[in-house]
């Protein structure tokens, strides 16, 4: 009887001991092609876009690899689901990898729902998870960067 119980807490086992992950989420991006003289002001004009945006820069800035994601923004409410974390990510891809002028930007913000409910103000204590993506934060830091690369940053 026992070897019967054993065998069967052995198949059931894996079923039971699943982790908790949190769901996946379809990322959402806001992109566009822009046009810059150089890369370079390119990327200095992503950049300045995600600090007047309200985004700590330089978690992941990677200039090689025309990728930043920034830190994490930050705003925690008194309630229960109330607070959010978002992080910004922006990429560019040359349209002609011969000639620097013309690029597609890809830009998503991820979100985040903080769902403690006993210290909800304390960021140490938050349960984060993950939410849709905030499409219109991004929309808004692709129509900046547009806006600085129009003005000559």
């Amino acid at each position: 009887m026992k070897y019967l119980a054993c065998l069967a807490l052995l198949f059931c086992a894996p079923l039971l001991s699943g982790c908790k992950s949190s769901p996946e989420v379809e990322p959402a991006y806001s992109s566009g092609e822009v046009e810059s003289p150089s890369i370079h002001l390119l990327w200095q004009v992503s950049l300045v876009a995600l600090q007047k945006a309200g985004y700590p820069v330089g978690a992941e800035v990677d200039p090689t690899a025309l990728r930043a994601v920034s830190g994490w923004k930050q705003s925690l409410a008194p309630f229960r689901g109330q607070g959010t974390r978002e992080q910004a990510e922006v990429e560019f891809t040359p349209l002609d990898p011969r000639h620097e002028g013309r690029y597609t930007v890809r830009v998503r913000v991820r979100r985040e729902r903080n769902m403690d409910i006993i210290h909800p103000l304390d960021a140490t204590y938050a349960d984060w998870q993950v939410q849709a993506d905030n499409k219109n934060a991004a929309r808004r830091i692709l129509q900046l960067m547009l806006s600085l690369l129009d003005e000559g940053l």
